[in-house]
């Protein structure tokens, strides 16, 4: 049986060549993002950032698809999806039930030790005001994180409180600019968290403005290629 030996005019050839580099650009555009939704057991709902509060971490239209867990994952360092009043917000976990937590000057203290915290350059600006960005890592946190100082601010200083057994006590990593666990409801802020209002945890974006954040740990600078 003779095989047939077909022949292709330049429009088929160059209509191939089309959808071949548009195959490889949305691959190229997309897939981090796939990769970022199909890591881990995800809890099948996303989320988009739609303020400041997280910054740097987390800036404004990052796109996430929180991790189931186990109540022993909700340690210090790790950032949480949770409901407060309504409301679905993203914060960082700075102290767990039983943990007695306070703040002097923007410095964070857990059980009488004091957070690890090192200027490493300059952040974007707040009404003209340039911030400064911090590496922070809290007592018992494995690893570390970078947050955002503005300027002396009225909860850069909270007196020390117990956080009540099966709750969380969170803070924004813009600390200027989150109303958290320092701030109360009637202040629109959340004060000590329940853990069962986490509904999941931030292991990464799977859609951001910076595209480099796409897919890599929140926390992984140098992968962003940010010093």
């Amino acid at each position: 049986m003779k095989a047939l030996v077909g022949r292709f005019g330049w429009p088929t050839i160059a209509l191939c060549c089309v959808g071949l580099v548009a195959l490889a650009g949305l691959t190229w555009w997309l897939g981090p993002s796939v990769l970022a939704l199909s890591h881990g057991a995800r809890i099948g709902r996303t989320f988009y950032i739609p303020s400041q509060s997280m910054l740097p971490t987390l800036e404004v239209n990052d796109r996430l698809a929180p991790l189931r867990f186990r109540a022993t994952e909700l340690r210090r360092g790790v950032v949480v999806v949770f409901k407060t009043q309504g409301e679905i917000r993203a914060a960082r976990i700075a102290a767990i039930g039983g943990d007695t937590i306070e703040m002097q000057n923007g410095v964070v203290a857990i059980n009488g030790k004091v957070a690890d915290q090192r200027l490493v350059g300059i952040g974007p600006s707040f009404d003209g005001t340039a911030s400064r960005m911090l590496e922070e890592s809290f007592p018992g946190e494995q690893g570390s994180h970078r947050i955002l100082d503005i300027e002396p601010g009225l909860f850069d200083s909270v007196a020390a409180v117990r956080v009540d057994a099966g709750k969380l006590f969170l803070l924004g990593d813009n600390r200027d600019r989150a109303a958290d666990s320092r701030v109360s409801l009637q202040e629109m802020g959340v004060e000590q968290v329940r853990v069962g209002d986490v509904l999941g945890i931030v292991d990464s974006v799977y859609w951001s403005p910076t595209r480099s954040k796409i897919g890599r740990p929140i926390d992984d600078w140098d992968q962003r290629g940010v010093q």
